[in-house]
């Protein structure tokens, strides 16, 4: 394959549906918050960081989804849609990790109170 990503029209819609959103996620912003946790001392200042940028990074992605779907004049094609999907089924993972993460700490130190 080409380093040229979508050069074949041939393709089916799926198969370039499927390369722009590989384009997309390799020009995604990535937050590296390695250099700024680990320069925080107490460990409850880490998580809290840890979740508090996430968080903005969750909104700001949503943010960006909504103003993409409404800015294109073309409206919403067959790729488009699926690439939204995808995003929404990472969106759904992440959440559901981010939540059954919390529950964890929530159940160890309920058990570290308890003895």
């Amino acid at each position: 394959m080409s380093g040229n990503i979508g050069a074949n029209p041939n393709m089916p819609p799926i198969d370039r549906a499927e390369q722009s959103a590989a384009r997309e996620i390799q020009q995604a912003k990535v937050i590296d918050l390695n250099d700024r946790v680990l320069n925080l001392d107490n460990p409850d200042d880490k998580m809290i960081s840890a979740f508090a940028n996430y968080a903005v990074q969750t909104e700001n992605w949503q943010q960006n989804a909504l103003q993409a779907l409404r800015s294109d004049k073309k409206g919403l094609t067959p790729e488009k849609l699926l690439v939204l999907q995808d995003h929404v089924l990472n969106y759904n993972v992440e959440v559901s990790l981010v939540g059954t993460l919390a529950r964890k700490i929530v159940a160890a130190v309920e058990t570290l109170t308890r003895s």
